[in-house]
């Protein structure tokens, strides 16, 4: 890493964590943090297309995971949010885009949960 250029973090969380453990003055002032985000100028949903595509009403609020599906971001957690969210009854729907070797015990778990209604991978 002294011979890098630079750094890159996703996030300030994970460069202190880093750091943590890790402490090197020259290195700490090669690294940078970058968060991910959606370029909007090339991503500009039409929120109405998509509410009438998927029967929505206009007060479901909707989300959206894009990224790997699997395990470790936490998609146990966030099912059981739902979960609680639906009983609730509030009115939500969620969408998650991406790929992993999880899809299919997330599906399992959705179907499990009766939120076959709630979530669209």
């Amino acid at each position: 890493m002294i011979n890098c250029r630079k750094i890159i973090f996703v996030s300030n969380f994970y460069k202190r964590k880093f750091f943590n453990f890790f402490i090197n003055k020259e290195i700490k002032n090669k690294s940078i943090v970058i968060t991910n985000s959606i370029d909007t100028s090339l991503f500009f949903p039409d929120i109405k297309k998509i509410r009438k595509k998927y029967n929505l009403e206009e007060t479901t609020n909707i989300l959206l995971s894009c990224g790997r599906v699997v395990k470790g971001k936490g998609y146990p957690a966030m099912l059981n949010i739902f979960s609680r969210l639906n009983q609730s009854e509030i009115d939500f729907h969620w969408f998650i885009i991406g790929e992993g070797n999880y899809i299919p015990v997330l599906i399992k778990s959705i179907c499990s949960l009766e939120l076959e209604n709630k979530i669209t991978i």
